[in-house]
């Protein structure tokens, strides 16, 4: 998934028509609010026009569910 993500962030390096935020999915995990944030940030620079409620994202992130798909695919039965 490393190629994978490198090649993306190669090629959108190269079309400044994107804007892009590169969201880690463990700083996710481990700092949802931190997170979010950063995710309505992003979003109301080009679309101030709506309203973002960081903790109620930061909310929605789930650590049990997380770790029961992790153990699921760890013991598949």
């Amino acid at each position: 998934s490393d190629v994978c993500s490198s090649d993306l962030k190669q090629w959108v390096s190269t079309h400044s028509n994107f804007d892009v935020l590169w969201v880690e999915h463990n700083s996710l995990m481990n700092d949802p609010l931190t997170e979010a944030t950063r995710i309505c940030n992003f979003l109301s620079a080009d679309f101030p026009q709506f309203t973002y409620d960081p903790q109620a994202m930061a909310n929605m992130v789930d650590l049990n569910l997380y770790r029961q798909r992790s153990s699921e695919e760890s013991n598949p039965q």
